[in-house]
């Protein structure tokens, strides 16, 4: 979703008509004094979307969205979604007793994806009133709670994060992604690796008693143990997790294969782990956060325990997918190498116990990017020697000043 147009009129503190232009812009920049209405702006776009802003803390609470002396309000957001233009408003009005309520509201489509939603455009209307939030939830994909989660990050806990303890910050994290989707799983995981291991006990044993067995009969329980362990399982568990209720059967073991290509591992689908190499298995794992389409991959140091061949690729295939999917990738590292290739911006933590961020630092190599041809390169190299210089500076005076 690509914000073009807001417009807003007795909303919140924007007691007056004002517009918001984001059209043509790949980074916008809202600055002024504490109270100026910044964070109002973010308020408009999601209450347009939804109805309701994060900061507010109650989904039914719409009184703040109307100016204090305002008795009637708008706001009305022009939007890009997959090459469609669309038009999300709401219309606030004050009753006489004092409260706030939403009077009506709208989403449509633009026929002409270069229209800016004036009265004079032609329009589809897709829903109405109450409908509203339910089919922006369906055109974007994501529930409110999720787009407060992956788009709009609440005030302030950037800087909380930046400034926090390590630990800290990965409870910011988990919080702010809404992890405790990845605890359920790993508990589901635990039950069933437990349930899996028992099986193949029992089965063991049973086939202990039938030493005469035929080899079709041999065959056919080496094959119902493999399927205890098959690499498919491992992914097909968060699918199952993130996707049951919204796609069928078939279409949720074609998304778990899909996944599995993405990272070179459909021919190994049916393999146990102890039949694959420590590289698979690190693919396997990428394949199973890939396959849960989170907007932000955290990965800790994914390669640390890879030979440099295998190391290698897979970073290759890290940067293939980015370009793929367009995610965010938040990744742990100590190969200053590998920070250098994979990353746009670097931040470089002091000395521990008690680490802060060092320095930051923007990579501006361009995609995509292949590491043979960056051995002679400039930008690549000032990267790596600014890495290393700070590194080093570091080592021989940890209590130098960030």
């Amino acid at each position: 979703m690509r914000p073009v147009l807001l417009d807003m009129d007795g909303f919140a503190s924007f007691r007056d008509q004002a517009t918001v232009d984001f059209t043509d812009a790949d980074y916008f920049a809202l600055v002024g004094p504490t109270g100026s209405g910044k964070s109002t702006v973010i308020d408009a776009m999601t209450f347009a979307l939804y109805g309701t802003v994060p900061r507010w803390q109650d989904k039914r609470m719409v009184m703040y969205a109307l100016a204090p002396t305002a008795v009637r309000g708008t706001v009305r957001l022009v939007f890009d979604v997959e090459r469609q233009r669309y038009v999300v408003a709401r219309e606030l009005r004050r009753a006489k007793a004092g409260g706030v309520n939403i009077k009506s509201g709208r989403l449509e489509r633009l026929l002409d994806p270069t229209a800016l939603g004036t009265i004079n455009d032609l329009t589809e209307v897709i829903a109405a009133d109450g409908m509203v939030t339910a089919a922006v939830e369906k055109l974007l994909g994501l529930s409110f709670e999720h787009f407060c989660q992956c788009v709009v990050l609440p005030q302030g806990e950037f800087a909380e994060f930046l400034r926090a303890k390590g630990s800290e910050r990965r409870e910011i994290l988990l919080k702010l992604l809404g992890a405790g989707l990845y605890k359920e799983i790993g508990q589901a995981a635990n039950s069933r690796a437990s349930l899996a291991g028992q099986r193949a006990t029992l089965l063991v044993d049973q086939l202990a008693n039938y030493l005469d067995a035929t080899a079709e009969t041999e065959a056919l329980a080496a094959e119902r143990e493999s399927a205890l362990l098959a690499l498919t399982e491992n992914v097909d568990l968060a699918v199952n997790k993130v996707f049951r209720g919204k796609k069928s059967k078939a279409e949720r073991r074609d998304w778990t294969r899909h996944n599995l290509e993405l990272v070179h591992m459909a021919h190994a689908e049916n393999k146990r782990p102890h039949e694959i190499s420590g590289g698979m298995k690190q693919r396997v794992g990428i394949a199973r956060a890939l396959a849960m389409e989170p907007k932000i991959l955290l990965l800790d140091e994914p390669f640390g325990a890879l030979d440099a061949l295998t190391r290698a690729h897979l970073q290759d295939q890290v940067m293939e997918i980015h370009s793929r999917l367009g995610n965010t990738i938040i990744m742990i590292t100590h190969d200053v190498d590998e920070a250098v290739l994979l990353s746009d911006r670097i931040v470089m933590m002091t000395n521990g116990p008690a680490a802060t961020i060092g320095e930051d630092m923007s990579v501006d190599l361009d995609r995509p990017r292949k590491r043979l041809e960056l051995v002679g390169n400039s930008i690549y190299n000032d990267a790596r020697a600014a890495v290393l210089e700070f590194l080093y500076a570091r080592h021989r005076a940890p209590t130098l000043a960030a």
